[in-house]
């Protein structure tokens, strides 16, 4: 069964963020921030029967989300980062590491 690996990265500054794969809720934490020094706010992850799946992430405070589809076999890594008033969603196959 793929695995998606999820990292939310920049931006995040005690944001209410939920996370769904596939329409499923994987993620949901009322305060979400960054740790600058290593550019991390928080990890998930979901198992999925599909090699495909839907992610979509919204921070429903600030009427915020966005959503991407992603083949989980070029790429299982999904990072997420705040940008402006804007969701940067991408995917692949980099290692989610952080110092």
């Amino acid at each position: 069964m793929p695995t998606v690996s999820i990292a939310l990265e920049d931006g995040f500054q005690d944001d209410h963020v939920v996370i769904m794969v596939d329409g499923r809720v994987v993620f949901d934490d009322a305060r979400v921030s960054t740790m600058t020094q290593v550019g991390l706010a928080s990890l998930a992850s979901a198992e999925t029967d599909r090699d495909q799946s839907r992610v979509a992430v919204s921070l429903p405070e600030r009427g915020i989300e966005a959503a991407a589809d992603v083949d989980l076999r070029q790429g299982p890594n999904v990072r997420i980062s705040l940008v402006g008033d804007q969701l940067d969603i991408r995917a692949g196959d980099l290692p989610l590491h952080y110092a």
